[in-house]
């Protein structure tokens, strides 16, 4: 059975291995994987920012990493931006994504964020993360655009 719950420093060996899976689905698999930086940040966010994750017995199965600070120009609370959020290929489908996204909203909420804001990387997801998103109350609110330098 699936566990979701927050994450702590010991996860962090797994998630960097779990982080390096995710990296190769991603558009920035051409720049090389750091799993010390990985490490670094894990670590930063779990003092500074939203982390849960996914646990199969033994097995780390899906993250989701939120770093959190105030809504520019208002003191109206803060507002979460999704740094990274993954899951495990064999476990999607089975409401493990859902679960991640529903718990990290629950613990935002009681931290006083005010939006969670979510990417969606395009390339070889299609348009899943968009469905998913938007069957949970996500809407398009605004467009990254990214240039290589």
């Amino acid at each position: 059975m699936i566990k979701v719950r927050r994450g702590k420093s010991e996860d962090v060996p797994a998630m960097v291995e779990l982080g390096e899976v995710f990296w190769e689905e991603t558009p920035y698999r051409e720049m090389d994987y750091s799993g010390e930086a990985a490490a670094q940040a894990a670590l930063f966010l779990l003092e500074n920012g939203i982390v849960q994750v996914a646990q199969d017995d033994e097995d780390l199965v899906g993250f989701i990493l939120l770093a959190v600070g105030p809504i520019p120009f208002t003191t109206a609370g803060l507002a979460a931006s999704e740094l990274a959020f993954y899951v495990a290929p064999e476990k999607r489908g089975d409401g493990v994504g859902q679960r991640l996204l529903k718990q990290a909203e629950n613990v935002a909420r009681q931290q006083g964020v005010r939006r969670i804001n979510m990417v969606h990387l395009g390339g070889e997801m299609g348009d899943a993360p968009t469905q998913a998103y938007e069957a949970q109350g996500y809407r398009e609110g605004e467009v990254l655009y990214t240039k290589e330098l």
